[in-house]
């Protein structure tokens, strides 16, 4: 298991009925993905827009579930998977729509974040994305990310896939994506260059059971500049046992 599979340990009050106070560690609402959980993605690997999103958030949020709607509003220690951070408070909000066949997710968040070396200052994530079931075996994923960190250095990402159900148990799935940081923000390469990453995915996932799934992934990477230990591109083939408990 890693971060992507960690667990959610928080205590609740609930009140009113639709609202409630919680305090601890969540999957994170601002990851730019379907789900924090890898089983529970369409896609075998998590992409470039979930790998510079937070993975899980700690803090204190209050939350409205009502129907289809959920709302979040809190409190949160950074963006945990980056290496310098855990320093500075700052808000976030949530907001979910999920609806029969389309379902809406829009998350932000401030934080104070140090890293790589940089001086702390203000960062600001915002990562909208929508699933719509377009038929009963269909589906389709887009979505965007824009994160802004003081007032010089911007970074955007948009990714887009579709997902085919050959039968209850098989699914055959495709992903792309683009990921431009032109003010170096995350320090990818030393010196401050820009760079643009981008990615094609596919993958067969077969359910062995509802909470055990086997998948085979091929995937092709590129980038502007050498930063794949030294190449600009390069394609990997996996095959993952996903589980959740």
């Amino acid at each position: 298991l890693s971060l992507h599979d960690a667990l959610p340990i928080y205590i609740r009050v609930g009140f009113k009925k639709y609202w409630s106070v919680e305090a601890g560690v969540w999957g994170s609402g601002f990851i730019g993905q379907p789900s924090t959980l890898a089983i529970d993605n369409p896609f075998a690997s998590f992409g470039y827009c979930s790998d510079y999103t937070p993975y899980y958030m700690t803090g204190v949020r209050g939350t409205y579930t009502k129907g289809k709607w959920f709302a979040m509003f809190g409190l949160f220690n950074g963006q945990q998977h980056i290496r310098d951070n855990n320093r500075g408070w700052g808000p976030g909000a949530q907001f979910t729509f999920t609806g029969e066949k389309l379902t809406f997710n829009m998350g932000a968040i401030a934080s104070n974040e140090a890293n790589a070396g940089m001086p702390q200052r203000w960062r600001l994530v915002v990562t909208p994305d929508i699933t719509w079931q377009v038929a009963k075996k269909i589906k389709l994923f887009v979505g965007t990310g824009l994160t802004q960190d003081g007032v010089d250095k911007t970074q955007w990402f948009v990714w887009t896939g579709a997902q085919y159900a050959i039968s209850p148990k098989l699914r055959v799935a495709a992903r792309g994506e683009c990921f431009h940081d032109p003010g170096n923000l995350w320090a990818l390469e030393p010196g401050g260059n820009s760079y643009l990453l981008y990615n094609f995915s596919t993958n067969l996932d077969y359910n062995i059971t509802d909470k055990i799934v086997v998948r085979v992934e091929g995937k092709y990477f590129g980038a502007s500049r050498d930063v794949f230990f030294g190449k600009s591109n390069y394609t990997t083939i996996a095959a993952y046992v996903q589980f959740k408990l």
